[in-house]
């Protein structure tokens, strides 16, 4: 690690552009960033950090920003530090201006990125000052180098070196006070050699000025002016308006000048030596020294009339570019601050509301003085937006409570259709009660969220179709939850509609998740597989791989799984995980959750599927999410009863209960899985019949709500406990009716996941009377379920067990995601730091390890990549 401080004006973004440059030459991948001053949280740092290794990295994708809260940053910043710090040659990660953080909260990206910076990776921070308590441990571990003023400051022999480079003689009396005077300042050093004449006379008169400037500021003003009384008059038209932009190409400079011949003026400052610098090739960016660039903004301000014509220049020329963040930052320089709070309320709201991208819009917002927030409620109702899909609600509760208060209340009374409202108070009213009902179903809140959005569709019915788009998703949601799963579906269908009228993907995205998710509990499985992947074509080529879509993947996954697609289930799975994590919908949650635990499982990795189900569990529980801990604990119990752990499971059951037991909202959940736990506590047991009566009420209410699937796994419950129990004629009456809901639809894996209890009921059912009696199509349906269950324990090819490394084809390909991960194997990272790269979990890697061991035949890291190499798998 590398720490660079002094005061402006010393070199410090020279020297890391010269660092920077020579690192190239060296074969290092580097990335150079600047902190901004109103990157209040430091999220702009954190996109701008995406966004370069994105561009490095094509599979790289910085849409995962958008969906992660505070909660998520660390593993955000943990991916990207792993990704750039992985694979190839060594990589350098520079920060300029790092004193702009300093006692904000934005300090805390920088800490994070000293805490988990990966071996690989050189960081370098340059600024007015750095974060000393960050760094002691880089300090105290020997790798902290540190630069400081006194370093880089200018030699007696270096300034009379700079001097005579300008064709300046300098008398020894000009040298000693110039390092007196301006100990070795390097920015100053040059505007001296710029400014003064070349004889003798006016080396005497500038040191006789010099010794009259009281001031470092008095000084620096002193040579700008000088400096530009040297240009002319076109020259100093056009550097005063190109001022405003902190970097510019000839072209943009033409339009926001309004001055023709410009690449020939730029020529002529670099002829001249003027302190500006070039960057690219094809369209070279310009920039002007910063302590000539804050001079010439001051003047340039004291022309309000040229100022306001320059800045609606420049913000037409960058929106009509797509530019819509330069043009922002353009205005508050300006201090227009009324067009830059226009900019942000226009484009940045769509693309918080449209295309869900929460995390860019509050850094925007963050640009914005507190003084004109108070002034513009639209931006600050979309503020609290965006702070409730990152989960944090209680300050988007602030603001709306506070706006309330300053618009909606009189006398302590609220506003309604019936009062004398404008129609700016209505729509706020209208903004704040979608909000409320959108915060309670984020929280997982069914039956709270289902009356207020309810009550808003009839307070509303005129909303924007965006609006009504949310509503609606927020009802599919919630009734789906209260087991009303058709009207579900027709909730999560209009919004698709809704959102299809007014062309916005986010809210779609949300409606096809909800509309799955509607299927999926109705056991419509081949539909939901089906729409989903129409789905994913649709919104995939819009939204990328952005988080919400990735949901879908995660849905698809649970789907494949129980259709016994276990490869297609895992990549997809592999897909969705990246954004399971941090995700703002708890069944997606769920369904990635339990599909990968069952795929561990399956591959006879139970303790790796109970470390799973035990890490989402503590995410549900930590993120205050009952029903995600209740369902996973649920699962986790299951298997643990399938491996006959009867104790563990009745100590870990009772304490769920007590845990969970007085939370009203979740005791719907609860119940649900109390019926089928305390069956399969009983049924290992022994005790067949009470295990029968448990099941009784379950089974009701899953045919009265017309769960297929729910049925088929109480069914089959209740044929296990009348086999075990001596019963079989009724055990395999009811199996026939398991097996006759199972077949139109393919579920497979609910019979497969029983392991060998299953197999005894298969083969007495296959020996009954009358089953020659049933068509083919049972008759084949039954096979499958024998060979699902004989492809279960997750046995490895014979050749890992006898050492052979023989040239195979393999049993079965690997897939992108497996042949992704043993490349990035090469650079000889740890599991933890893989994990970070791939942005997964320990425990999802060591599933997808063992899944590239069993294909390849062999059993550790080191001998899979060495047989991926040796079979070409890894070429491209």
């Amino acid at each position: 690690m590398v720490a660079v401080t002094a005061p402006p004006g010393y070199g410090k973004s020279t020297l890391l552009s010269q660092w920077q440059r020579q690192g190239h030459g060296k074969e290092y991948r580097a990335i150079s960033l600047t902190a901004h001053r109103d990157d209040h949280e430091g999220d702009k740092l954190i996109i701008d950090l995406a966004e370069a290794i994105a561009r490095l990295d094509k599979t790289s994708s910085e849409s995962l920003l958008d969906n992660y809260g505070q909660k998520g940053r660390l593993a955000l910043i943990r991916s990207l530090l792993a990704e750039f710090g992985s694979d190839g040659p060594r990589a350098a990660l520079f920060i300029d201006d790092v004193h702009e953080f300093l006692g904000r909260p934005a300090e805390m990206v920088l800490r994070l990125l000293i805490r988990h910076q990966p071996k690989r990776l050189l960081l370098v921070f340059s600024g007015r000052a750095i974060p000393e308590a960050a760094v002691s441990q880089p300090l105290l571990e020997g790798r902290l180098w540190k630069f400081t003023g006194k370093d880089l400051a200018l030699t007696v022999d270096e300034i009379t070196e700079v001097l005579r480079q300008h064709s300046i003689v300098p008398r020894e009396t000009l040298v000693q006070e110039l390092t007196e005077r301006t100990q070795g300042w390097p920015a100053v050093i040059r505007l001296i050699a710029l400014t003064l004449e070349q004889d003798e006379k006016a080396q005497d008169s500038f040191v006789r000025r010099l010794r009259k400037a009281e001031a470092p500021q008095a000084l620096t003003n002193y040579l700008n002016e000088v400096l530009l009384s040297q240009q002319s008059e076109r020259l100093n038209r056009f550097l005063l308006r190109i001022s405003l932009l902190r970097r510019f190409s000839a072209s943009t400079a033409a339009v926001v000048t309004g001055l023709k011949g410009v690449e020939g003026l730029i020529d002529e400052l670099e002829h001249r030596a003027f302190p500006i610098t070039r960057s690219g090739t094809i369209e070279p960016t310009y920039q002007i020294h910063p302590l000539v660039r804050e001079f010439l903004l001051s003047r340039l301000h004291r022309t309000r009339h040229t100022l306001n014509e320059v800045c609606e220049r420049a913000r037409d020329c960058l929106i009509a570019h797509d530019e819509i963040e330069t043009a922002i930052e353009v205005c508050l320089d300006a201090e227009n601050l009324d067009s830059a709070a226009q900019l942000i309320n226009e484009h940045a709201s769509r693309i918080a509301q449209q295309y869900g991208r929460h995390t860019t819009y509050l850094y925007w917002i963050n640009k914005l003085p507190k003084s004109l927030l108070v002034k513009r409620p639209e931006i600050r109702v979309k503020q609290a937006w965006s702070l409730d899909f990152l989960r944090r609600h209680e300050e988007a509760e602030a603001i709306r409570s506070t706006l309330e208060q300053e618009y909606l209340q009189s006398n302590g009374r609220d506003v309604d259709d019936h009062d004398c409202s404008t129609a700016f108070q209505l729509e706020l009213q209208q903004a704040i009660e979608l909000q409320r009902c959108v915060e309670a179903g984020l929280r997982d809140q069914a039956i709270a969220s289902t009356s207020q959005a309810r009550r808003w569709l009839s307070r509303w019915p005129d909303g924007h179709p965006f609006d009504r788009a949310i509503a609606h998703a927020v009802l599919a949601f919630c009734v789906k939850a209260l087991s009303d799963f058709t009207e579900g579906l027709e909730h999560a269908r209009t919004t698709q509609a809704l959102s299809r009228q007014c062309d916005s993907p986010y809210p779609l995205v949300w409606g096809s998740m909800l509309a799955v998710s509607n299927l999926i509990k109705q056991g419509l499985f081949r539909q939901a597989l089906y729409e989903c992947q129409e789905c994913l074509s649709e919104l995939e080529p819009r939204l990328g791989d952005h988080a919400a879509v990735m949901m879908l993947h995660t849905m698809r996954a649970g789907l494949l799984y129980e259709f016994n697609r276990l490869s297609e289930a895992g990549e997809a799975l592999g897909r969705g995980l990246t954004a399971m994590v941090e995700q703002s919908s708890v069944d997606p949650m769920i369904i990635g959750y339990v599909t990968l635990a069952r795929l561990q499982n399956a591959q006879g990795q139970q303790l790796a599927a109970l470390d799973t189900l035990a890490e989402g569990e503590a995410l549900g529980r930590s993120q205050r999410l009952p029903r995600l801990a209740i369902s996973l604990a649920a699962e986790r119990l299951v298997i643990l009863l399938r491996h006959g752990e009867l104790a563990q499971v009745e100590q870990l059951w009772g304490e769920l209960n007590r845990f969970f037991s007085n939370n009203v909202e979740f005791e719907r959940t609860l119940q649900d899985k109390a019926y089928r736990i305390q069956a399969r506590i009983a049924l290992l047991k022994g005790q067949f019949s009470e295990a029968c009566e448990l099941l009784a009420p379950a089974l009701r209410h899953a045919k009265r709500t017309g769960q297929k699937k729910k049925q088929v796994e109480l069914l089959l419950l209740q044929a296990l406990a009348l086999h075990d129990g001596g019963e079989n004629r009724k055990a395999m009456s009811i199996f026939d009716d398991a097996i006759n809901l199972s077949i139109p639809e393919g579920y497979i894996r609910v019979f497969a996941d029983e392991g060998e209890p299953m197999r005894g009921l298969l083969e007495t059912y296959r020996r009954t009377p009358d089953y020659s009696d049933h068509s083919p199509l049972t008759a084949t349906f039954i096979d499958k379920l024998f060979e699902s269950l004989s492809l279960d324990g997750g046995k490895l090819d014979p050749r890992a067990a006898s050492g052979s490394t023989e040239q195979e084809p393999l049993i079965e390909p690997l897939t992108s995601r497996e042949v992704q991960i043993l490349q990035k194997m090469q650079s000889g990272l740890s599991n933890r730091e893989l994990a970070d790269t791939l942005f997964i979990t320990e425990g999802t890697l060591k599933w997808h390890l063992r899944n590239i061991y069993g294909k390849l035949g062999v059993s550790n890291r080191l001998a899979a990549v060495a047989q991926a190499n040796e079979l070409n798998l890894l070429a491209s």
